[in-house]
Protein backbone atom coordinates (compact mmCIF):
# COMPACT_ATOMS: atom_id res chain seq x y z
CA UNK A 1 0.00 0.00 0.00
CA UNK A 2 1.02 3.58 -0.42
CA UNK A 3 2.07 4.91 2.94
CA UNK A 4 2.87 8.39 4.21
CA UNK A 5 3.65 9.24 7.82
CA UNK A 6 2.11 5.94 8.98
CA UNK A 7 -1.20 6.76 7.29
CA UNK A 8 -2.33 4.33 4.64
CA UNK A 9 -3.53 6.22 1.56
CA UNK A 10 -6.40 4.85 -0.47
CA UNK A 11 -7.33 6.20 -3.91
CA UNK A 12 -11.01 6.27 -4.87
CA UNK A 13 -11.09 7.01 -8.56
CA UNK A 14 -13.92 8.20 -10.82
CA UNK A 15 -13.13 8.20 -14.54
CA UNK A 16 -13.36 11.48 -16.41
CA UNK A 17 -14.44 11.72 -20.02
CA UNK A 18 -10.80 11.94 -21.16
CA UNK A 19 -10.03 8.52 -19.67
CA UNK A 20 -12.18 7.09 -22.50
CA UNK A 21 -10.71 9.15 -25.35
CA UNK A 22 -9.02 7.23 -28.21
CA UNK A 23 -10.55 4.07 -26.72
CA UNK A 24 -13.97 2.62 -26.02
CA UNK A 25 -16.04 2.56 -22.87
CA UNK A 26 -15.45 -1.17 -22.40
CA UNK A 27 -11.70 -1.07 -23.05
CA UNK A 28 -11.00 1.82 -20.68
CA UNK A 29 -13.12 0.27 -17.92
CA UNK A 30 -11.24 -3.02 -18.19
CA UNK A 31 -7.92 -1.20 -17.77
CA UNK A 32 -9.19 0.65 -14.69
CA UNK A 33 -10.63 -2.54 -13.20
CA UNK A 34 -7.25 -4.16 -13.80
CA UNK A 35 -5.56 -1.41 -11.80
CA UNK A 36 -7.98 -2.08 -8.94
CA UNK A 37 -7.07 -5.78 -8.97
CA UNK A 38 -3.33 -5.15 -9.18
CA UNK A 39 -3.10 -2.31 -6.64
CA UNK A 40 -4.92 -2.77 -3.34
CA UNK A 41 -4.97 0.98 -2.65
CA UNK A 42 -6.76 1.80 -5.93
CA UNK A 43 -10.57 1.65 -6.02
CA UNK A 44 -12.52 2.30 -9.22
CA UNK A 45 -15.89 3.94 -8.44
CA UNK A 46 -18.46 3.05 -11.09
CA UNK A 47 -22.21 2.47 -11.50
CA UNK A 48 -22.91 4.19 -8.14
CA UNK A 49 -22.12 0.90 -6.44
CA UNK A 50 -21.39 1.25 -2.70
CA UNK A 51 -17.66 0.73 -3.19
CA UNK A 52 -16.33 1.81 0.20
CA UNK A 53 -17.89 1.38 3.63
CA UNK A 54 -15.92 2.61 6.62
CA UNK A 55 -16.46 2.42 10.37
CA UNK A 56 -14.34 5.07 12.06
CA UNK A 57 -13.94 5.42 15.82
CA UNK A 58 -12.61 8.92 16.42
CA UNK A 59 -13.76 8.99 20.02
CA UNK A 60 -13.84 6.00 22.35
CA UNK A 61 -17.30 4.48 22.34
CA UNK A 62 -18.43 6.29 19.16
CA UNK A 63 -18.62 5.13 15.58
CA UNK A 64 -18.69 7.11 12.33
CA UNK A 65 -19.92 5.25 9.27
CA UNK A 66 -19.06 6.50 5.80
CA UNK A 67 -20.26 5.30 2.38
CA UNK A 68 -18.50 6.23 -0.88
CA UNK A 69 -20.14 5.74 -4.25
CA UNK A 70 -19.81 7.32 -7.67
CA UNK A 71 -19.59 7.28 -11.44
CA UNK A 72 -18.56 9.57 -14.30
CA UNK A 73 -22.33 10.35 -14.59
CA UNK A 74 -21.99 12.01 -18.01
CA UNK A 75 -24.37 14.73 -19.23
CA UNK A 76 -28.13 14.85 -19.59
CA UNK A 77 -28.76 16.67 -22.85
CA UNK A 78 -27.26 16.04 -26.24
CA UNK A 79 -27.22 19.34 -28.15
CA UNK A 80 -27.61 18.35 -31.79
CA UNK A 81 -24.69 19.55 -33.89
CA UNK A 82 -26.98 19.44 -36.96
CA UNK A 83 -28.72 22.54 -35.55
CA UNK A 84 -25.55 24.55 -35.87
CA UNK A 85 -23.54 23.37 -32.86
CA UNK A 86 -20.21 21.64 -33.36
CA UNK A 87 -20.14 17.98 -32.42
CA UNK A 88 -19.03 17.56 -28.79
CA UNK A 89 -15.60 15.96 -28.71
CA UNK A 90 -16.67 12.91 -26.66
CA UNK A 91 -18.79 11.71 -29.58
CA UNK A 92 -15.75 11.80 -31.85
CA UNK A 93 -13.04 10.62 -29.45
CA UNK A 94 -14.80 7.69 -27.73
CA UNK A 95 -15.60 4.64 -29.85
CA UNK A 96 -19.31 3.76 -29.80
CA UNK A 97 -20.08 6.64 -27.47
CA UNK A 98 -23.47 7.65 -28.93
CA UNK A 99 -25.08 4.27 -28.22
CA UNK A 100 -23.39 3.89 -24.82
CA UNK A 101 -24.41 7.38 -23.72
CA UNK A 102 -28.14 6.83 -24.31
CA UNK A 103 -28.22 3.47 -22.52
CA UNK A 104 -25.98 4.50 -19.66
CA UNK A 105 -28.01 7.47 -18.46
CA UNK A 106 -31.09 5.28 -17.91
CA UNK A 107 -29.02 2.66 -16.10
CA UNK A 108 -27.29 5.19 -13.84
CA UNK A 109 -30.56 6.80 -12.77
CA UNK A 110 -31.87 3.43 -11.57
CA UNK A 111 -28.61 2.63 -9.77
CA UNK A 112 -28.54 5.95 -7.90
CA UNK A 113 -32.15 5.48 -6.80
CA UNK A 114 -31.32 2.05 -5.34
CA UNK A 115 -28.47 3.33 -3.18
CA UNK A 116 -30.26 6.47 -1.96
CA UNK A 117 -33.40 4.58 -0.95
CA UNK A 118 -31.71 1.65 0.78
CA UNK A 119 -32.40 1.68 4.53
CA UNK A 120 -29.16 -0.23 5.11
CA UNK A 121 -27.22 3.01 4.49
CA UNK A 122 -29.48 5.40 6.38
CA UNK A 123 -27.01 5.87 9.26
CA UNK A 124 -23.98 6.29 7.02
CA UNK A 125 -22.52 9.59 5.96
CA UNK A 126 -22.81 9.38 2.20
CA UNK A 127 -20.14 10.76 -0.14
CA UNK A 128 -21.06 10.93 -3.82
CA UNK A 129 -18.28 11.43 -6.39
CA UNK A 130 -18.95 12.22 -10.05
CA UNK A 131 -16.96 13.74 -12.87
CA UNK A 132 -19.75 15.90 -14.28
CA UNK A 133 -21.34 18.71 -12.28
CA UNK A 134 -24.59 18.34 -10.29
CA UNK A 135 -26.35 21.33 -11.87
CA UNK A 136 -25.76 23.75 -14.74
CA UNK A 137 -25.48 26.71 -12.37
CA UNK A 138 -22.10 25.45 -11.16
CA UNK A 139 -20.86 25.40 -14.77
CA UNK A 140 -21.46 29.13 -15.12
CA UNK A 141 -19.09 30.28 -12.37
CA UNK A 142 -15.94 31.99 -13.53
CA UNK A 143 -17.23 32.51 -17.07
CA UNK A 144 -15.93 29.09 -18.06
CA UNK A 145 -16.86 27.86 -21.53
CA UNK A 146 -19.84 28.83 -23.66
CA UNK A 147 -23.56 28.27 -23.14
CA UNK A 148 -23.25 25.34 -25.51
CA UNK A 149 -20.42 23.81 -23.45
CA UNK A 150 -22.43 23.95 -20.25
CA UNK A 151 -24.88 21.34 -21.50
CA UNK A 152 -21.97 18.90 -21.57
CA UNK A 153 -20.68 19.77 -18.10
CA UNK A 154 -24.06 19.32 -16.37
CA UNK A 155 -25.12 15.80 -15.33
CA UNK A 156 -28.60 16.95 -14.20
CA UNK A 157 -28.31 14.30 -11.48
CA UNK A 158 -29.16 16.81 -8.75
CA UNK A 159 -32.84 16.66 -9.74
CA UNK A 160 -32.89 12.94 -9.04
CA UNK A 161 -30.56 12.89 -6.01
CA UNK A 162 -32.41 15.58 -4.05
CA UNK A 163 -35.71 13.71 -4.33
CA UNK A 164 -34.62 10.40 -2.85
CA UNK A 165 -35.20 9.06 0.66
CA UNK A 166 -31.58 9.64 1.72
CA UNK A 167 -29.41 12.38 0.22
CA UNK A 168 -25.61 12.47 0.09
CA UNK A 169 -23.88 14.54 2.74
CA UNK A 170 -21.09 15.46 0.33
CA UNK A 171 -20.91 15.63 -3.46
CA UNK A 172 -17.47 15.98 -5.09
CA UNK A 173 -17.09 16.52 -8.83
CA UNK A 174 -14.69 17.85 -11.50
CA UNK A 175 -14.88 18.42 -15.29
CA UNK A 176 -15.60 22.18 -15.25
CA UNK A 177 -12.16 23.30 -14.00
CA UNK A 178 -13.96 25.67 -11.63
CA UNK A 179 -13.42 25.75 -7.87
CA UNK A 180 -16.70 25.30 -5.97
CA UNK A 181 -17.62 25.26 -2.28
CA UNK A 182 -21.41 25.40 -2.18
CA UNK A 183 -24.42 23.91 -0.41
CA UNK A 184 -27.18 22.35 -2.50
CA UNK A 185 -30.29 21.50 -0.48
CA UNK A 186 -28.14 20.52 2.56
CA UNK A 187 -25.60 18.65 0.36
CA UNK A 188 -22.07 20.02 0.68
CA UNK A 189 -20.79 20.36 -2.90
CA UNK A 190 -17.07 20.63 -3.56
CA UNK A 191 -14.84 20.86 -6.63
CA UNK A 192 -11.08 21.45 -6.32
CA UNK A 193 -9.65 21.25 -9.85
CA UNK A 194 -6.04 21.23 -10.94
CA UNK A 195 -6.91 22.08 -14.55
CA UNK A 196 -4.83 21.54 -17.65
CA UNK A 197 -1.10 22.35 -17.54
CA UNK A 198 -1.88 25.19 -19.97
CA UNK A 199 -4.43 26.61 -17.49
CA UNK A 200 -1.84 26.75 -14.76
CA UNK A 201 0.88 28.22 -16.98
CA UNK A 202 -1.44 31.03 -18.06
CA UNK A 203 -2.26 31.89 -14.44
CA UNK A 204 -5.91 31.08 -15.08
CA UNK A 205 -5.99 28.54 -12.28
CA UNK A 206 -3.47 29.81 -9.74
CA UNK A 207 -6.05 29.20 -7.00
CA UNK A 208 -5.90 25.47 -7.69
CA UNK A 209 -2.33 25.22 -6.47
CA UNK A 210 -3.48 25.93 -2.94
CA UNK A 211 -5.86 22.95 -3.10
CA UNK A 212 -3.34 20.32 -4.14
CA UNK A 213 -3.63 17.68 -1.44
CA UNK A 214 -6.75 19.37 -0.04
CA UNK A 215 -8.19 17.60 3.00
CA UNK A 216 -11.95 17.70 3.56
CA UNK A 217 -13.41 16.33 6.79
CA UNK A 218 -16.62 14.43 6.18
Amino acid sequence: KMKSENIFIQIYFVAGNHEYWTSSFEEANEILKGFAVKFSFFHFLQDFKPTALFDYSFVEGSMERVLLFGDTSWFQYKVDYILGFPMWSDFEEISGFSKMYEERKIFLYSQAEKVLNDDFYKDYKKVLITHHAPIRQFCLYGGHGSTYDHYYYDSKFADLVMNQKYKPDFWFYGHTHIEIEEELDSIQVRSYPRGYPSDRKSGKMDVCASHYGKVVNV
